[in-house]
């Protein structure tokens, strides 16, 4: 009866013809029983005392079975951290980490560079208001891009199968889990900030990333299965929140709302927008046989993914050409006027975004759309050409 509880506490099988045998023990010499029900003890884990049980089924089972573990049973503690890093998506993560903070010292350059600034002082609310604002913006992140995992697992076994749920190293459980406690714990460190750090100004890009990004995801809306709709969430985050509500927010946080220049915010937030566009074409040019045995109706599935790859890139060329003639344009007009600092700053952006254009000239020619293998490669180049128009974004 003893051994019986136990497998009923912890979850682990009891040892049914241990029972029978303990039953008939009665009948046995003492030194047998005795034998007997030591062993039937170890086989359980006991490890030589009946206070301190060492539990050998996998913790998983324990609890009655409730709960289950978050990866694979037997991996190692680095391992699960690659497993976990793996579940975030880290390219869209470092995208996050990197463009918060830059938009922030975007909208605080001009106070920087003006003659009386008090830069100390500066710099210090910048870096306070920057990590209040990244965390809860890094777990959003982790929850948009862990919601989306979950519904597309099936997909996902067709399109990405190195992926942690569709390869199996992470249970559903185990990715719900890490999603519902990543948006929790950034809503609960979003309200325990002081009304100075926090407040709408900061709740407005959080919950309007988590809903756009619910809505990207989830049933019964699944945006994703429109097109228009789908790339219009991603232009909105990517573009409209993070620029302009992280803009709005450091601005706030740090007493400059009266100094915020609407227009210049807005200039950044409509070039990352177009950006984000591309971005959302390019995801789904790999995706298009998952997609289609899903019957997402992406638009590299609707028109196919030679056309849809085609687009995508030029959007992209174009918004590089634009660019680098915009701002070559204010470098002139800059050295006309003998500043130096904004020439300099100008004639860098132009020219990297000159050099962007000629690397994606280069590299598109030597990709085949009906290659997943390619167009994934050609999306990641993409990825880090975000990255750097981030790095350059002060500059503007």
């Amino acid at each position: 009866l003893p051994i019986f509880k136990f497998g009923l506490f912890t979850g682990c099988k009891p040892d049914r013809q241990s029972s029978v045998d303990g039953a008939q023990d009665g009948a046995s010499t003492a030194a047998a029983a005795l034998g007997k029900r030591t062993a039937a003890v170890r086989r359980l884990g006991f490890a030589g005392s009946r206070r301190q049980p060492v539990l050998r089924c996998h913790p998983r089972r324990a609890m009655a079975g409730a709960l289950q573990s978050t990866v694979n049973p037997g991996v190692s503690p680095s391992e699960m951290l690659r497993t976990l890093w793996d579940f975030t998506r880290p390219h869209t993560l470092i995208g996050t980490l990197l463009s918060i903070p830059l938009v922030h010292l975007f909208a605080v350059a001009p106070m920087l560079s003006a003659p009386a600034a008090n830069h100390a002082m500066l710099l210090g609310q910048l870096g306070l208001t920057t990590l209040a604002a990244l965390v809860p913006a890094l777990l959003v992140n982790v929850y948009i891009t862990g919601l989306n995992q979950i519904f597309d697992v099936d997909i996902d076994k067709q399109n990405k199968p190195d992926l942690p749920l569709a390869s199996g190293r992470l249970s559903i459980p185990g990715a719900w889990c890490v999603v519902l406690s990543s948006l929790a714990a950034a809503e609960c460190l979003a309200c325990s900030y002081p009304s100075e750090l926090g407040g709408w100004a900061l709740q407005v890009p959080l919950i309007g990333s988590a809903l756009l990004g619910t809505a990207y995801s989830a049933p019964p809306v699944r945006l994703k299965r429109y097109p228009l709709l789908a790339a219009f969430c991603i232009v909105v985050v990517r573009g409209v929140v993070v620029n302009l509500g992280f803009y709005r927010y450091v601005m706030s946080a740090m007493g400059l709302a009266a100094q915020a220049s609407i227009l210049r915010s807005s200039m950044g937030a409509a070039f990352f927008a177009v950006f984000g566009l591309v971005i959302a074409v390019l995801k789904d040019v790999p995706d298009v046989l998952g997609d289609e045995v899903a019957n997402i109706r992406s638009l590299s599935v609707r028109i196919g993914p030679d056309r849809a790859f085609a687009k995508a890139v030029g959007i992209l060329r174009c918004l590089l050409a634009v660019t680098s003639c915009a701002f070559a344009a204010t470098c002139t007009a800059a050295l006309v006027a003998s500043r130096a600092f904004p020439a300099l700053s100008r004639g860098t952006i132009a020219a990297a975004a000159l050099l962007s254009y000629k690397l994606v000239e280069e590299k598109q020619c030597r990709v085949d759309p009906q290659s997943p293998k390619d167009v994934y490669a050609f999306y990641m180049f993409v990825w880090k050409l975000f990255y750097l128009s981030y790095l350059l974004l002060p500059l503007a």
